[in-house]
């Protein structure tokens, strides 16, 4: 629980209030316990890949608490932050989305998991602000 606490502070620092939060690929959902109330998620992402659907309609796997690639493009879009693992970070397709939204690397966590390793360090990344 300590590094729990230690990962969610961390993101508490990063996450500013009233954010919309893209979440993905972290297996424990206790660090967003640490952000500020008014922060907004898309609860269906918290059982990760277990509530993940291919396909469908979009309104109706929400409706029932999944998600699908049509509402991960969606939410990606509509966020202000993205968290990932650095395993889902590191996947080229990811890799291509963010940049295509205009995101960019803005913290690093120690790893969640620290027995899994690198991969389960939580990437954090904020819209590019236009000059």
């Amino acid at each position: 629980l300590a590094i729990h606490r230690q990962v969610g502070q961390k993101l508490a620092s990063l996450i500013p209030p009233n954010a919309k939060v893209y979440w993905q690929g972290i297996e424990a959902v206790t660090p967003l316990l640490y952000l500020p109330y008014s922060v907004q998620t898309f609860p269906p992402q918290y059982n990760g890949h277990f509530n993940y659907r291919k396909g469908g309609d979009a309104d109706t796997i929400y409706q029932w608490g999944y998600w699908n690639e049509a509402l991960a493009q969606q939410w990606l879009h509509e966020a202000d932050v993205v968290v990932l693992s650095k395993t889902a970070a590191n996947k080229p397709d990811m890799q291509r989305r963010l940049q295509e939204e205009g995101f960019v690397e803005f913290g690093v966590t120690v790893p969640l998991q620290p027995c899994r390793g690198a991969g389960t360090k939580i990437v954090v990344y904020k819209r590019r602000v236009a000059p």
